[in-house]
């Protein structure tokens, strides 16, 4: 998402779409992007071989430039709140390390996934196992790592990038989204933001089953839920969610001021949508269980100040 504070962007509750015209090509268009152009020139040591060396010693070392995808360094700063967390985790050697999911477009980039890659290995995570899913299996990526077992936390990395022919209401941005199924006690300093149970996918004509199969997967009563973060989700399907709202006993979540609309705000980042979706809420600070909702896919979020550990969530 741009350059703003997701936070502080989503709490204001003001748009920050512009329009503006693409990188490349003619005629302007209202979207939100990253302020840079495609590449960055960054400056590295010449000597490549050296240790790691403190701040002061490293501005000493001559110096030379690299050109690099903008979006890489971008993955990056997004991984930059998890480094912690997944150094502390990988000390477990491969078999319990993070496994990664790179959400790619489904008619496949590989570029955007090499760039990824890359960002990974200038985080110093470039042991972790990493596999493709398609973008547009949104919240399921979780789902499916739940069936499978896998006792490895996991990993969750999307970014979204538009050279050209950016969508009217599109925005750029990156996600890194790390989920722990509880299979043993997290070491420190690894702590437990929030609570991610089961998603579940419906019919976009039965929004109603949706939602009350999502509570029964969530473990949470209705009147618990005071907060639905929406995306994807066009106006003129205000009325069928306000049906479904009071079909699944969710009548407050019909009000205007239990809703938090991600992608009228920040911009509409396609598949990657639930996943902004999640780290805003918990970014939010308001604790509890909260609805998180794109298109016909939903889920619980719990967000949590106090570190907790839960299997198959």
């Amino acid at each position: 998402m741009g350059d703003e504070d997701l936070s502080a962007v989503m709490s204001a509750g003001r748009p920050i779409l512009i329009s503006q015209a693409p990188r490349s090509g003619a005629g302007v268009i209202t979207h939100n992007r990253f302020a840079e152009e495609t590449f960055t020139s960054i400056s590295v040591p010449e000597n490549t071989e050296l240790p790691v060396h403190p701040q002061e010693i490293a501005e000493a070392l001559p110096q030379k430039a690299e050109r690099v995808a903008t979006i890489t360094l971008k993955v990056v700063k997004a991984l930059e709140p998890l480094l912690s967390s997944l150094h502390a985790l990988s000390q477990y050697g491969p078999v319990h390390a993070p496994t990664v999911r790179i959400l790619a477009s489904p008619n496949g980039n590989p570029t955007r996934v090499q760039q990824v890659r890359e960002a990974l290995r200038r985080a110093g995570l470039s042991s972790l196992e990493c596999l493709v899913v398609p973008a547009d299996q949104g919240l399921m990526v979780a789902d499916a790592w739940l069936d499978a077992g896998d006792q490895r936390p996991l990993l969750v990395i999307g970014a979204e990038w538009h050279d050209s022919a950016p969508l009217m209401g599109s925005a750029e941005g990156c996600v890194a989204v790390l989920l722990n199924p509880g299979a043993y006690r997290l070491p420190e300093p690894v702590r437990v933001a929030g609570l991610l149970h089961r998603p579940v996918v419906g019919e976009p004509d039965a929004l109603g089953d949706l939602l009350k199969l999502t509570l029964i997967w969530g473990r949470t009563g209705a009147s618990a839920v005071r907060r639905t973060w929406l995306t994807r989700v066009e106006s003129r399907q205000d009325s069928a969610l306000l049906t479904a709202c009071k079909a699944a006993s969710l009548e407050q979540l019909a009000e205007a001021e239990a809703q938090r609309r991600p992608d009228l705000i920040v911009g509409d980042v396609g598949p990657l949508n639930p996943w902004l979706s999640i780290a805003a809420a918990i970014a939010s600070g308001m604790e509890g269980p909260q609805l998180i909702m794109d298109r016909t896919q939903a889920a619980v979020l719990y967000v949590t100040a106090s570190p907790h550990d839960t299997s198959d969530q």
